[in-house]
């Protein structure tokens, strides 16, 4: 924060200027307790003279308020301003509180949370609108866990079995079939043969016979076995 704004004072003292130092024969100015001659006590930056004006010193050097402000104080990220007051840190950069809204909406954010997207911060609805991932089986954004298979993103509870809706949940096994997704149980059902000979899903090789399919074990001679 700056330091505060100091008014000037001044005197009929005689004493000896600060800046040119010499002899102050008539009125002078005294500031941060040295004496000028009231045409040597001006700003660093534009040199309008500070005698009866407030002034901010830094680092021995006396400024008026603008050129203070511009030289040091941050500017603002979202106006580009210089920030002459309290101000908000976010996203590495410095923004008036006023300017520290939605990108979109302009909305303040409630409860200070915020998403960002290019440096920017957004609401969590114009984050989720314009920039969340979107779930391929809902088409609606996904604002928490991402469920990642087959190259698409579901929301964990849209990741079900296309047969009857069933959640197959994370870390389950699962089958497709012409791009539809099935948990194991399903799959087998509807689309594995189910040998001619012991009944059961062929889930490896097998023979087919007159429309029939065996386990490699279970292709036998009827008679003989």
């Amino acid at each position: 924060p700056a330091p505060a704004v100091v008014p000037a004072a001044s005197s009929s003292k005689t004493s000896i200027c600060d800046h040119s130092k010499e002899a102050i024969k008539i009125a002078f100015v005294v500031a941060k307790d040295k004496t000028f001659h009231p045409n040597h006590f001006r700003c660093a930056i534009c040199q309008i003279e500070l005698g009866g004006k407030p002034y901010i010193e830094k680092d021995g050097a006396f400024y008026c308020e603008e050129d203070y402000y511009t030289a040091f104080n941050p500017r603002c990220f979202g106006c580009q301003n210089v920030i002459k007051g309290p101000y908000v840190q976010a996203l590495d950069h410095n923004w008036h509180s006023e300017c520290f809204v939605c990108t979109s909406c302009r909305q303040p954010f409630s409860a200070g949370s915020f998403r960002k997207h290019d440096d920017y911060p957004y609401c969590h609805e114009c984050f989720a609108k314009f920039y969340a991932d979107k779930c391929c089986k809902c088409q609606k954004p996904i604002e928490s866990q991402i469920f990642e298979a087959l190259g698409k993103k579901y929301h964990l509870s849209c990741f079900t079995c296309d047969f009857d809706g069933h959640l197959i949940g994370e870390g389950q096994a699962f089958h497709v079939h012409e791009d539809k997704v099935y948990c194991p149980a399903h799959f087998e059902t509807l689309f594995l043969h189910k040998c001619a000979g012991c009944i059961q899903v062929i889930r490896a090789t097998y023979i087919k016979v007159l429309d029939q399919h065996f386990h490699p074990d279970c292709w036998k001679c009827t008679a003989c076995g």
